[in-house]
């Protein structure tokens, strides 16, 4: 059926998720898209024993997007598409992953990033990522849960000099 949120979280599947936003948009699919995560045979469990029974969870390499795009597309699911990173993000449009808003929730603060929201951290690379992502007519957005006020990612990150368009 479709995409009915993309996420860039790198907490995955946690309470924000799974008491605001599934409701919000009545998902009943959630697909993790994560290289690492898929290769961690117990961080997969852990995710998957979290989510209640009702709602499918797929945990998929970013390779795998392209044997993914039929399912999710011409299936009865409305499904959320959570992101570890901005990386991955791009990696799946690129690789056939159509959604036309990029939602930012939370990205926690390593060593080289900065802060541009409480809950948002990124480097030179991730702003480059979300450019190219904006460049290809993706609206990104800086919002933690649906209650929120949405903001556009790139008014606010002119605010920081150094990372303005």
């Amino acid at each position: 059926m479709s995409i009915v949120l993309a996420r860039v979280d790198n907490r995955l599947v946690h309470g924000q998720v799974l008491e605001t936003w599934v409701p919000f948009t009545k998902a009943n699919s959630i697909i993790v898209l994560n290289d690492d995560v898929y290769n961690n045979q117990l961080q997969r469990g852990i995710i998957q024993s979290c989510v209640p029974s009702y709602i499918e969870v797929l945990i998929k390499r970013i390779e795998d997007v392209p044997s993914l795009l039929d399912y999710i597309y011409s299936s009865n699911i409305r499904c959320i598409i959570l992101f570890f990173n901005i990386h991955d993000a791009l990696a799946a449009y690129k690789s056939g992953l159509a959604f036309n808003k990029l939602n930012l929730g939370n990205i926690h603060c390593h060593t080289g990033r900065r802060q541009v929201t409480r809950t948002i951290y990124l480097n030179n690379e991730d702003i480059e990522g979300l450019k190219v992502l904006e460049g290809m007519s993706i609206k990104i957005e800086i919002k933690t849960v649906p209650q929120e006020k949405g903001a556009d990612f790139f008014k606010k990150v002119a605010k920081i000099s150094s990372w303005a368009k």
